[in-house]
Order: C-alpha cells, then structure tokens, then sequence
C-alpha cells in the first residue's frame, strides 16, 4: 500500500523505520533513479519503509525567487512515479519559511523525529538554513546511516534536471527521454475547445495540463494517447493554431488515431516520442489537411519504429 504523507515541525510525528531518499526530485530521472534504487535495496536489507522525501512548495518559491516554477513532473506526476520505481511511501516536507530557517541541527533532528534512520543523497545535497547542511555534514554529524551516491553522467556530462528542461525548451524529445529513463508525459483535463479539427476531419482533445507542468517547444509530435488503462496512437500539436483557429495562450491538443470516444472531462496522459515538425501557418485548410494527412502517416511509421 503505497501512502502520501505530509510533514513538517508541527505534525505528529511516525515511528516506523525508515530509509529514505530526499530531494526535489524534478523528473524523477535515471540519476534519481540511482537513488531510489539504493534506498529500496537498504530498506529491504534493513526490514525499513523506502520512502522517499521531497518538497512543496518549490523552496524557490518559498524563497520568493519566483511566483511559478515549471516542473518536468508537477507534484502528483512524481508520487506516481516513485510508486512506479518500488517507493512505498512519499513524504512531502511543507516547505515554509520556518522550515526553510531551520538549522543544520533542527532539520536533521525533524527528518530523525519522523522514523528516518538512514538517508540516500546526492553527493550535492543541500539542507539547513542558507543550504550549510550537506552530503559531508550529514556523514560526520552521524545521525543517520548516509549514503552518498555520486553523480550519474550520459556522454560525459551530469544528467541533471535542468539539462532535461534544456532539452526538452528545444524540442529534442530522444534526449530527454534517454535522460529519463522512460518517455516525457504530460497528464491533464480534457476541455471543450472550438472543435475546429473535427471540420478538418481531425477532432482533437484539448488538454488541461497542471498550471506547473513544463510544456515543451511548440510543433507537432508523435505521442501516446493513454485512457481509461487503454493506450492508442496520436499526433499532439502544441502551439497556438495559427492557420484557421489562432489561440493567445498556449494549446495542447490531441488527435488520437483510431478514436471514437466522448472523454471530455477524462484525466488523459501524452506520453512524447519524437517531434515531427515546426508549427506552421498554412495558405489555407486544404493544405493544412494535406499535411495532417502526411503527419499522421509519418507518427505512426515513428510510433511503431517505438513499440
């Protein structure tokens, strides 16, 4: 049974032995994954709770370095995929400016009240007041089993949260992929639009994603539609429509091949394959309808190169 747990100074505190991994955890990527591993394996040999810990809000936002902070997996997506990767519980530290302000002693002894009794970080770890705590602090100060884990390079760099949002701002889907783990998704809201793919012979969905959820470059992609525990083919254009249905803020919309279902209101998951074209305006609907007709034709060639 896996559990969401919310903590900080003020909530009762949990007495089951844990091991944890604790950070942001943006993306959950293979270098996370590093130490999810490490932490499910010293659970299971020390008969302790894997768990992993991360924050909300973003301390960057705590912080009032930002109002909003796009994520590469908003809060909900990254309990899901701890989940995926063998975490029994996620504890959420509430990341408020009292906790930002605790000392290096005060934070480890509020991670030591909740049942933490050994700790997997990353050799960059910061915590405490200013960010004085890390990975060393925590070893000589000798209150938790630590493993510090180095970091996790691919073609010779550091894989990093931000080398994915890097990638992925420019629309190189492969990268970001290899640099995950698993393909980039996006979960969202089906919302009614104008149903002006429907007149083109292209009914789209039109998808709500979380207000955080890091949105990757404009153009055509070929994606995995997924609802209702059923997976289907489709192109995602995400733009703002400019032929015939010009939209001012962002659209992501959805024509799923081999669909005939009335979803509105679904929560839906795109998962991102590769980035077929730029976003173009066309001369008019017939040659934007001819060039959806080569789209669809070429995503589905791409999707089962991928299956």
């Amino acid at each position: 049974m896996h559990r969401i747990i919310r903590f900080d100074p003020t909530t009762p505190k949990l007495i089951e032995p844990r091991c944890a991994c604790i950070g942001y955890f943006d993306g959950l990527h293979r270098g996370h994954q590093q130490l999810i591993q490490k932490t499910i394996e010293k659970a299971n040999l020390n008969h302790m709770i894997p768990t992993l810990i991360t924050f909300d809000p973003d301390p960057w936002i705590t912080m009032g370095k930002s109002e909003l902070v796009y994520h590469i997996t908003p809060l909900k997506q990254r309990c899901e995929l701890a989940f995926s990767m063998g975490i029994t519980d996620v504890m959420i530290l509430n990341f408020s400016k009292e906790v930002m302000n605790l000392s290096i002693d005060a934070f480890e002894a509020l991670l030591k009240s909740n049942g933490i009794m050994a700790l997997i970080v990353g050799y960059d770890f910061t915590y405490g007041q200013f960010g004085k705590g890390n990975a060393i602090s925590l070893v000589e100060n000798g209150r938790f089993d630590t493993t510090v884990v180095p970091p996790y390079t691919y073609g010779q760099t550091k894989i990093s949260s931000t080398r994915i949002e890097t990638a992925l701002k420019s629309g190189d889907i492969e990268t970001v992929n290899t640099l995950l783990g698993y393909p980039f998704f996006i979960e969202g809201e089906v919302v009614h639009g104008r149903h002006v793919g429907h007149q083109l012979g292209f009914p789209t969905a039109n998808i709500k994603p979380s207000i955080d959820q890091l949105i990757p470059l404009n153009g055509v992609y070929a994606t995995w539609f997924h609802v209702d525990d059923q997976t289907y083919p489709s192109m995602t254009n995400i733009g703002h429509n400019p032929t015939c249905n010009y939209v001012n803020g962002l659209s992501v919309e959805v024509n799923v091949f081999d669909f005939n279902q009335d979803i509105y209101g679904s929560t839906i998951r795109i998962q991102f394959i590769s980035r077929i074209r730029d976003e173009h305006k066309f001369e008019n609907k017939q040659a934007l309808m001819h060039q959806l007709h080569h789209d669809q034709l070429h995503i589905r060639e791409v999707l089962n190169a991928h299956r």
